[in-house]
């Protein structure tokens, strides 16, 4: 799922005619649209990444216990 319009193709899943659009597309990109492409798909990512879920989740933990006492 893309949900930043710089960072990607989004496609229905299981729509083949999609799929195929958005790899024509890619592949008539510049060097310079690709590049751009992958940093803004990289920038989207990080707020998935392990170090930043676990940071968010004890964060939570952390509110919620002091919450209880």
């Amino acid at each position: 799922m893309v949900t930043e319009p710089e960072a990607g193709f989004s496609v229905e899943a299981g729509n083949s005619v999609q799929l195929a659009d958005a790899m024509t597309q890619l592949i008539s990109l510049s060097a310079e649209e690709l590049e751009n492409l992958g940093n803004a798909g990289q920038k989207a990512s990080k707020s998935y990444m392990w170090p930043v879920i676990s940071k968010d989740v004890l964060a939570v933990y952390r509110r919620v216990l002091e919450g209880s006492n």
